[in-house]
């Protein structure tokens, strides 16, 4: 092998082909890394392109919606949960939240959260 090195043009290329290796071999140590943040990079983009699209559709689709609407129901709605307005021949139920001092009960803790799921509740039938 060493009589194949003693050839100038031999010797030229093995460096050259050495010298691309080595470079190849540091090109990827340093920039292997950005081109992977890239690509990763990419991929959230896309992702969050998606969603912003999604939410644009959904955005249009509810200002549509929303346009069905006429302004009397929209006041209507808006009397009966923020006022406590009803039509004539309802009932209307008022809600308020018990606490009690007894430690015979075993959850009393949870009984504002339960008044709160109630609320809730009605706050959803009636929107």
């Amino acid at each position: 092998m060493k009589k194949h090195l003693e050839n100038p043009k031999t010797r030229i290329i093995v460096i050259c082909v050495s010298g691309l290796i080595i470079l190849a071999l540091i090109y990827r140590g340093l920039f292997g890394s950005v081109v992977k943040r890239r690509q990763f990079l990419k991929k959230q983009y896309d992702q969050l392109q998606k969603e912003l699209d999604y939410a644009k559709q959904e955005n249009t689709r509810l200002k549509e919606s929303g346009n069905e609407q006429t302004d009397e129901e929209y006041l209507e709605k808006e009397s009966r949960l923020s006022l406590g307005m009803k039509k004539e021949g309802e009932t209307a139920v008022v809600l308020q939240q018990v606490t009690t001092s007894s430690t015979t009960l075993s959850n009393s803790e949870n009984i504002p959260q339960s008044v709160n799921s109630i609320l809730n509740f009605f706050r959803k039938l009636f929107h």
